[in-house]
Order: structure tokens, then C-alpha cells, then sequence
């Protein structure tokens, strides 16, 4: 599968692929949920490549991530990875469907053809590029062009050298340069925060939770839910860091998103995993141990035993709803 996933990087064919993670390696723990394929998901196939990695927390993000990932499939020519998870893929919960149009759906482009050309016979005019160009040239038309995943020119004939390397910068360079127009993440209770949760998929759930009752009392945390993991959003944790004195990255995985958190802060705050165990239960007051037990600063560690309890309390809470 990683091969033609390059494949498709290579020729531009768009296509949207659905990994739902489980427990591993090998056979692992077949019904326990983990996010261990975020790396996979980013860098699986061999050589650079261009790829867009998503993620969603509810059903109705699964839906709506389902048509941006198509959406940005479209756009840019590349391979979107919807990355779910066990328990997602398996949740039921009542959704608002969006009303049809209410969401944006992009439609394959095609090149507009020379009505002057009747013949078969290969592509001639530059403004008919079957590659590098956002619109494609229709299969059955009697223009012939050749695809390959060897490195190509426009036309899609083999090339070396400079030539070679100008395919390759410019498939990883339009997603890369287009990382800020597919950032999508959401922020919750973040204004006036000092302590930061970034999270993804389905540990959003509890960590927002875990806000809740930390902010109940009285430290001042937010969060951030990434709903794009590649292109990472560099942009916007350098944002936050500027205001953020620590950030933990819970993750159901020995910790991987949290490398590229650190990487994109620069040093400007203490970022920390919070690696949480996916055979036990993923629930909020784990995710209030890890945010006051990792490396946290010492003058939030005086509100350990309030937070702590605050948060078994929201346990039973939630479990009495049930």
C-alpha cells in the first residue's frame, strides 16, 4: 500500500485513504485504539514526497474532515490520509448532518480542449500540461500523454538531473507552501492561558474535559485540537508559545506529534508527552496526572490534589449521565 501511495504522490493522482489505528505492532491489541500510524501516515512511502495527513475528535468531524480531505485532494493533486482511530471508527452519537451546499465541495477541473483537435496524437500545446497544472486532462479524448512514476517532465516522460529535481520541489513544495491554508485546528477557553494541551483525535475529548476541571481551579490552561497533522501548523504553536509558558501533548502513542510541537516552538516554552496508556481507560483525570505531574512548574503543582479530585469528581459526573 506504501508504494502506490507513492505512486500517486508521483503522477499527482488525487485519492483520499482512511486509516482507523489500532494497538501495535503485529497483532498487538486488535480492539484497543492507539495513534501510532501519525509517522506512518506522514512518512511511510520511500523519498520526499507531498501528503496531507487529517484527523478528527467527533463523528461529525469525521464527516466534514471526510469532505475537506476530498476537497484537498482536488486542489492540490496529492494523497490525503484521513487518520481515525479504533474508538472513533466504532462510536455512535447523534450528528446535525450540514444541509447540502453548506459545505464547500471542490469539482474535478479539466483542461478546456481545442475544439480544433480531432485527431489522436500526443500533446502538442503548453497550455495542455498533464502535469503541474491543477486541472487534468480527460482519459478518451484522443490526446495521449504518458504516466509513469519515474521522475517525469510536464509531459510525463522520464527526465534526470536538474530536471529530476525540479519535479520533486515542486510536488513537496505545493503542499508545504500551502500549509497555512490547510491548517485547520480548533481552540478552546485559550485567551488568557499560561498552560497549553495540544491535542488530536479522539484524546480531544477528554482533554477538553480535563481544561474544565483544571480551570475550575484555578489554573489557567487551554487547548488546541489539531485537525491537521500534515502540513504541520508551525505557525500557529509559535503563536501560542509567545504567551504559553508549557504545553503538554497527550497522545495514545510513545509520542510522536509532540517532536514536531517542540520542533515548532523553538525552545520558547517546556513542551512535554503525556503518553497515555491505550489498554487502559482513556479518560479525563488521566490527562489531569499528566498535566500536572510532567515536568510541570512547580507553582502549579500545589493545585495537584484539588485538579486531581476535581476531575475523578467530573468522572462521576459523566459516568451518572450514562
Amino acid at each position: 500500500m506504501q508504494e502506490n501511495i507513492g505512486y500517486a504522490a508521483i503522477t499527482e493522482t488525487p485519492c483520499v485513504i482512511v486509516d482507523c489505528q489500532r494497538w501495535g505492532p503485529s497483532t498487538g491489541q486488535p480492539t484497543k485504539t492507539s495513534q501510532g500510524d501519525v509517522m506512518q501516515a506522514i512518512w511511510g512511502t520511500h523519498g520526499d514526497h507531498p501528503v496531507i495527513v487529517l484527523t478528527a475528535s467527533t463523528v461529525r468531524e469525521v464527516f466534514e474532515m471526510t469532505v475537506n480531505a476530498f476537497n484537498f485532494a482536488e486542489l492540490y493533486r496529492v494523497p490525503v490520509i484521513l487518520l481515525l482511530d479504533e474508538v472513533l471508527a466504532h462510536l455512535r452519537e447523534n450528528v446535525v448532518l450540514p444541509e447540502p451546499g453548506e459545505l464547500p465541495v471542490v469539482e474535478r477541473r479539466f483542461c478546456p480542449l481545442d475544439p480544433h483537435h480531432k485527431e489522436p496524437g500526443a500533446i502538442s500545446s503548453p497550455e495542455l500540461l498533464p502535469f503541474g497544472s491543477p486541472e487534468f486532462i480527460p482519459f478518451g479524448t484522443g490526446l495521449r500523454f504518458n504516466v509513469t512514476g519515474m521522475a517525469h517532465d510536464s509531459y510525463g516522460f522520464p527526465v534526470q538531473g536538474e530536471k529530476a529535481a525540479e519535479l520533486l520541489r515542486r510536488i513537496v513544495n505545493k503542499v508545504r507552501d500551502a500549509a497555512p491554508q490547510l491548517a485547520l485546528y480548533d481552540t478552546y477557553r485559550i485567551d488568557d492561558a499560561r498552560l497549553l494541551i495540544v491535542s488530536y483525535g479522539i484524546v480531544t475529548r477528554v482533554a477538553e474535559s480535563a481544561v474544565d476541571a483544571l480551570r475550575a481551579e484555578g489554573v489557567k490552561i487551554g487547548l488546541v485540537n489539531l485537525k491537521t497533522l500534515w502540513p504541520f501548523p508551525d505557525f500557529v504553536l509559535q503563536e501560542f508559545a509567545q504567551q504559553i509558558e508549557y504545553i503538554l501533548v497527550p497522545e495514545l502513542n510513545m509520542g510522536q506529534i509532540v517532536r514536531e510541537v517542540e520542533r515548532a516552538v523553538h525552545g520558547q516554552c517546556v513542551v512535554a508527552l503525556g503518553a497515555l496508556n491505550a489498554l487502559t481507560h482513556l479518560v479525563p483525570w488521566r490527562c489531569l496526572q499528566q498535566a500536572i505531574q510532567q515536568r510541570v512548574p512547580a507553582r502549579f503543582r500545589q493545585l495537584n490534589e484539588q485538579a486531581l479530585l476535581a476531575g475523578r469528581q467530573l468522572i462521576e459526573k459523566l459516568s451518572a449521565l450514562h
